[in-house]
This record gives C-alpha cells, sequence and structure tokens, in this order.
C-alpha cells in the first residue's frame, strides 16, 4: 500500500466515514454456493452515502497474464491519498464475459477492503476466481465401483501475498510498540484465520483486511497524539 507523506486530514475523515457508513443488506443469491452476497452497485452506494466532505476513491484497472487487478486510490482533497495494492482475479474465460466477471468481482473486492465493507459470506466470484465443479456423468458402473468424490482444496495464498500480511504485521508492532508474535495471534483471532502456515488465498484477504484496517487506526491515534504535544508547547 502506498500513501502521502502526510494523510492527517485523510484519516480524519475515514473516522467520520467509518461512523457513518451502513453495512449493505446481502441481497444478491449466488446458486452456486447457496449463499447471499452484496453486488458491486450495492457496495459503491453504501459507501457513496457515507462519504463525508473531502473523501472521494477511484479504482485502476490492470489488465496482464490472463488476469484483471484492481488498485482501490482514496482521495482527500487536501491532497492527500492512500492507494492500496491490486487485487487480482485470474480470468477463466478469454473472451470479454470472462474478463467482465473478474473485473467486477476484482472491483467489489478491492472496494469492500479499502473501505471495510462486508460484501460477502462466502465467494461469490467462482466463475471468475476458481473452476466450478462438474456433476458427475452417469455411468453404468455399478455403485460399488464408483470412488468418492474428494472435495477441493482451498488454494493457498501465494509467497508475495504472505510476504505483504508479514509486512503489515511489522508495521504495526513498529508503529505500535506491540510484540510481533501478539500482533500476528490478535489480527488472525479478529480475521477468523485460525492458520497462517497454510493460509488460504480467501483468508489472507480477510487478514489483510482486517491488518489495513489496524494500521489506519494506529497511524490516526499517533497523529493525533503527536498534534496534542504540538498545541501544548
Amino acid at each position: 500500500m502506498k500513501m502521502s507523506e502526510s494523510i492527517k486530514n485523510l484519516a480524519a475523515a475515514m473516522y467520520a466515514f467509518r461512523k457513518a457508513v451502513k453495512q449493505p443488506k446481502k441481497d444478491k443469491e449466488n446458486p452456486f454456493f447457496k449463499s447471499t452476497y452484496v453486488a458491486l452497485e450495492g457496495v459503491q452506494k453504501a459507501i457513496d452515502e457515507a462519504l463525508p466532505d473531502g473523501l472521494s476513491y477511484t479504482q485502476a484497472l490492470i489488465t496482464e497474464d490472463g488476469r484483471v487487478g484492481i488498485s482501490t486510490i482514496i482521495l482527500h482533497k487536501s491532497g492527500e491519498f492512500m492507494a492500496f495494492d491490486p487485487a487480482y482475479v485470474p480470468v477463466k474465460k478469454n473472451d470479454a464475459q470472462g474478463y467482465g466477471s473478474a473485473e467486477t468481482y476484482a472491483r467489489r473486492y478491492s472496494l469492500s477492503a479499502a473501505f471495510g465493507i462486508s460484501s460477502d459470506v462466502d465467494d461469490d466470484g467462482n466463475a471468475a476466481s476458481q473452476e466450478q465443479s462438474k456433476p458427475a456423468r452417469r455411468t453404468t458402473r455399478s455403485t460399488s465401483a464408483r470412488k468418492p468424490t474428494r472435495p477441493t482444496a482451498p488454494k493457498l495464498a501465494t509467497k508475495a501475498q504472505t510476504d505483504e500480511l508479514k509486512k503489515l504485521m511489522e508495521e504495526i508492532s513498529q508503529h505500535s510498540n506491540q510484540d510481533l508474535k501478539v500482533v500476528a495471534k490478535n489480527s488472525m483471532a479478529k480475521a477468523k484465520v485460525t492458520s497462517f502456515k497454510n493460509i488460504s488465498m480467501q483468508d489472507a484477504g480477510y487478514l489483510k483486511k482486517e491488518l489495513d484496517t489496524e494500521l489506519m487506526e494506529i497511524q490516526q491515534a499517533n497523529e493525533k497524539d503527536s498534534d496534542a504535544a504540538f498545541a501544548g508547547l
């Protein structure tokens, strides 16, 4: 994540946003996973209705190596900014529909992570981010000869993703004077992640969202302490 040298005004605006935002209702159905989620339009609406004066956002599109990446940038009228690393989604079908599906999912995921919006329970982007399970074909073989199907194991996070999580934990440890192990344990508990060694891509996304929010809150608190110290001079 990149940010301007100072985020004093942006942090104050984000604090006002967090007090005003209302989590959108999960009113879209994903029949494949039998779950509900918030569509991109719902996420945008929830954010737009809670944005305080001077705060805005934009999203940058990246396409490379058969995948779509979306970077969300939060802007303040003072010129301060926070640019989040791209959220990449592989394109499973090399056509306009495949790229459109991946882009929509990446935009929703990146925007939700940047603003702390709870947009889904389960992964509704199966068409864009993973292979769909196919029903077993009927055969004339007897039931006893059939092999039991095994559930597909979740995709593990990449080294780049785990390295980014470690870097965020180290930054939080330095800015808050907490032991690194304590930071890791607390953040994983809040994100409901049980194991870092074999963390999935989905859990890595949840943990990154938690760490980004915690780092922002710490930086905001430190800036307030610094302002209070100078006010007393």
